[in-house]
């Protein structure tokens, strides 16, 4: 007979209390001398695996309690391991594999006891404090995936088994969409607490959490789920669409059984369109490249040594080829860059202890991914803070635009050196949106040196002759800008026509119902959403920024330096503005088109209503 854990008096005796937990291990030694057979008097038990779940339970709530009285000031000091309530209660723990082992494939309902209890040492604060436990957890958690059941043995008669718990949970899910969401914080606290809650649906109805995580390719456009932006009285909503899963796909993964028509026309929708023929796709790529912008390793490779170059760090003799550079910015005058030298010089340096020197670019996929976040990030701030600057007067402000406009080609050019030395190869349509982002930068540095020189022209000593100078080079540089300007003009008309495979957005496979998708606006694809999502749902400590609104922030650091200014000049300080800028609610449509008409009266039916509602929110994290 397994009996109840319970904690000692409150006002025990030191002894008293250790005396407590010998007595509680001394149960729990008998209990499992017994092999777990349940005896004729323990009417709430028929099996041994129901006696072992409950034992199992009371030994963490006893481990529990023992690491609590060892944590007391008073409690008694034991040498002896034979009166030592822990390690005889982690003897007992190291054990449990010998049951499992024998009866994993009969433990029946007592399986879901078993992993509940499991789940709760894991989150216990005491495994850390012998390796035994850890070692137990490893073991046991290996053992519980052997033994699952799966999912299928939730169903009956073609529903799920509801229950209490599933019900509350579901309510709780329902009143979830009516909370306030007034800023970015309280929409990813929207997310992470949807998702919460599909998790515990699927532990309630003794389903795996495991099957309740996002979908990993959730942001490839070619196998995002179609039943968050197609209407559930679509035959796409259910069964899919050119390879992108249906509804009827989840249903299927969760043990639910499909009739032959459904599994057939999900079959038909999991194919991927056919490819163009031969000669159209050779054709459709030279009309892609037809502008002839595109980029090598050599290439990039230029632009860093052009830049080093222009900055000292390298001898004028080492000047790349022109052939080997690619979109050319206009010349520096002589005299300026010579006054920037020591300070880009040294900002360049900086950055290679930020993030890497070019000779020594990381050669793991993961150090390589996480530097082209951190690029990216980087090259944001940057672009706010030359933004505050080249607005200003100041010749200080103007000489730092104009050197953070530098540091913004160069970190581009260390991010494409990156990606087209990845290994594996990264695909095509992150090298076309790399260079894309690249004409971008290219024509901000451009913009900023502009709007530099016209700042400079302004002031009223400058001699006739420099301001014949700036307004030379003001009109290159704009003329050098237009042609940028016609360059991405041209990329991102090839990025909404047709591409290789068909499916542009322009492309007859977007028309229609489910074209649109995403109401709330342009969705950002690929791993830039699923970062985010990561970093919403398993929020984790930050490699970079501790900041979700980096440029609230920025803006926030510009006005208080303002107001420094401002006080020390003795005026009045700039007014205080609303720094955060969250936009619109992303959610404000509810969800997927039309999901109102999501039926809510099986349990299933409530299933899959909170599943699909829940994807949606998480692919609405892009637009926080």
């Amino acid at each position: 007979m397994v009996v109840k854990v319970v904690r000692p008096a409150r006002d025990a005796t030191p002894e008293a209390r250790h005396q407590h937990w010998l007595d509680v291990v001394d149960s729990l030694e008998q209990t499992h001398a017994t092999q777990f057979l349940p005896e004729p008097e323990d009417r709430p038990y028929t099996t041994s695996a129901q006696v072992f779940a409950d034992w199992y339970a009371n030994l963490i709530e006893a481990l529990d309690g023992i690491f609590r009285e060892e944590a007391e000031d008073d409690a008694v000091k034991v040498e002896d391991p034979d009166v030592d309530p822990r390690a005889r209660a982690i003897f007992l723990l190291t054990r449990c594999m010998g049951f499992m082992n024998e009866n994993g494939d009969g433990l029946g309902e007592s399986f879901f006891e078993i992993r509940r209890h499991h789940e709760r040492l894991n989150r216990a604060p005491f495994t850390s404090l012998d390796k035994r436990i850890f070692e137990h957890l490893v073991a046991m958690t290996f053992m519980l995936h052997e033994c699952d059941p799966g999912p299928h043995q939730a169903w009956n008669d073609g529903d799920l088994e509801s229950n209490e718990a599933f019900e509350d949970i579901f309510k709780e899910f329902l009143e979830l969409a009516d909370e306030p969401r007034e800023n970015n914080d309280a929409r990813r606290h929207f997310i992470r607490q949807s998702q919460a809650l599909l998790e515990n649906a699927f532990d309630s109805l003794r389903i795996s959490k495991l099957l309740a995580e996002v979908p990993e390719d959730l942001f490839d456009e070619k196998a995002t789920p179609t039943y968050i932006d197609f209407a559930p009285s679509s035959a796409e909503f259910s069964y899919g669409r050119n390879g992108r899963p249906g509804l009827l796909s989840v249903k299927s993964k969760l043990g639910g059984e499909l009739t032959p028509n459904e599994q057939a026309r999900m079959q038909e929708a999991s194919k991927k369109r056919d490819a163009p023929a031969a000669g159209e796709r050779g054709w459709r790529k030279r009309a892609r490249r037809a502008n002839g912008y595109t980029m090598t390793l050599a290439n990039a490779d230029g632009d860093i040594t052009l830049i080093q170059t222009l900055v000292g760090l390298r001898d004028r003799d080492e000047l790349p080829d022109s052939e080997q550079i690619v979109t050319p910015t206009f010349r520096y005058r002589a005299d300026i860059i010579q006054r920037y030298l020591g300070t880009i010089s040294l900002e360049l340096k900086v950055i290679h202890g930020a993030y890497y020197a070019p000779g020594a670019p990381p050669s793991k996929v993961a150090k390589r991914n996480r530097l082209l976040e951190d690029l990216t990030l980087g090259i944001n701030h940057a672009r706010e803070e030359a933004l505050r600057l080249r607005d200003s007067k100041s010749p200080a402000n103007i000489k730092n635009a104009r050197i953070i406009a530098v540091k913004i080609q160069y970190m581009r050019s260390l991010y494409m050196k990156l990606l087209l030395s990845a290994e594996p190869p990264v695909s095509e349509e992150q090298i076309r949106q790399a260079l894309i982002d690249r004409l971008d930068d290219w024509m901000f540095h451009e913009e900023t040196w502009i709007e530099s020189d016209q700042r400079s022209m302004e002031r009223a000593n400058l001699s006739s002759k420099s301001r014949e100078l700036y307004q030379d080079a003001i009109d290159d540089r704009e003329e050098s800008l237009r042609a940028l300007q016609d360059l991405w003009s041209e990329m991102k008309e090839d990025d909404s026509s047709p591409d290789v495979d068909g499916e542009g957005a322009g492309g007859e496979e977007h028309e229609g119902e489910g074209g649109e998708r995403d109401a709330g606006g342009a969705v950002r694809k690929g791993p830039d959403g699923a970062r985010m999502l990561r970093r919403v749902l398993r929020p984790v400590l930050p490699r970079t920024s501790v900041l979700w609104d980096e440029k609230s922030e920025w803006r926030r650091e510009s006005w208080k330096r303002a107001v420094a200014e401002a006080h020390s000049r003795g005026i009045a300080p700039p007014p205080r503005e609303n720094f955060r800028d969250d936009g619109p609610d992303p959610f404000a449509a509810g969800g997927p088109p039309d999901y109102k008409q999501l039926p809510t009266t099986s349990t299933w039916d409530k299933l899959a209503y909170m599943i699909v509602l829940t994807c949606w929110r998480c692919f609405q994290v892009t637009h926080l």
